[in-house]
């Protein structure tokens, strides 16, 4: 979101919104620390940020939430964040952690199947990974087109419906 300028979005947090946008967490995830087969012996172990610098990292490109996420989740470990390949999406990052490129941060729920076929391994970190959510942001002082009113009443009642289960 930036300048203040949007009617819609889903984003994930952290997502800094302007005064006159409002933000509606729809679905908080996990994420969590995976390597592809290779990595099978760090399984084993509880690892600290400091020493992600001595494996290869894959991370969503810079400027993207997550890259920002993990960057400020780094500093407040006093870690240093220096990924050896950037990726344009999850889908992207799962592929490359499956082809034993490197350790990445993923949603636990986009994992799940990897890691149920043992393509890829989930490792433990010292430090606990914060919650975050994927969100609504819409303005509220802008009216949606008819489209965009229905769409966000479908993805509002999904969410209610998440939390109720």
């Amino acid at each position: 979101v930036k300048n203040g300028e949007v009617d819609f979005a889903v984003v994930t947090t952290p997502a800094e919104t302007g005064s006159d946008l409002k933000r509606v967490a729809l679905m908080p995830f996990n994420e969590i620390l995976v390597g592809g087969p290779s990595f099978a012996e760090l399984a084993g172990r509880t690892l600290a940020l400091q020493e992600l610098t001595a494996y290869p990292l894959i991370m969503l490109e810079n400027g993207s939430m997550s890259r920002i996420f993990y960057r400020q989740f780094f500093l407040e470990h006093n870690a240093e964040l220096k990924p050896d390949i950037e990726a344009g999406t999850t889908d992207q990052m799962l592929t490359l952690v499956r082809s034993d490129l490197g350790l990445a941060f993923v949603p636990e729920p986009m994992a799940r199947s990897s890691l149920q076929r043992r393509s890829i391994v989930q490792l433990t970190l010292r430090e606990a990974i914060p919650q975050r959510s994927v969100s609504l942001v819409y303005d509220r002082h802008r009216p949606l087109n008819t489209a965009a009113r229905e769409f966000q009443k479908q993805l509002l009642n999904a969410a209610r419906q998440e939390k109720a289960e």
